[in-house]
């Protein structure tokens, strides 16, 4: 059981900051006027995604850290998410 509240604390960590990032850049009316090409996925489309995406990123993170804590792999992930973030 303590082992999954760890993953609860990377979900809220890596999904958390997307959604209030997600929230601070939503895009006004200038990219809704935009003309898209005919590839482009709908709108409603981006929430899920983003969200899966988080989702696994943060999962892949609890992942790394419950083998090895210290290792350049968890610097990785971190310096990825940073990056993600920024």
């Amino acid at each position: 059981m303590q082992k999954y509240r760890s993953l609860v604390v990377f979900l809220l960590l890596v999904l958390g900051g997307g959604l209030l990032i997600g929230y601070a850049t939503l895009p006004g009316a200038w990219y809704a006027s935009l003309v898209k090409p005919p590839f482009n996925p709908p709108n409603w489309v981006f929430g899920p995604v983003w969200s899966l995406l988080y989702i696994l990123i943060a999962i892949a993170g609890w992942r790394t850290w419950r083998l090895q804590p210290g290792s350049g792999a968890m610097r990785a992930w971190a310096a990825q998410l940073v990056l993600n973030f920024l």
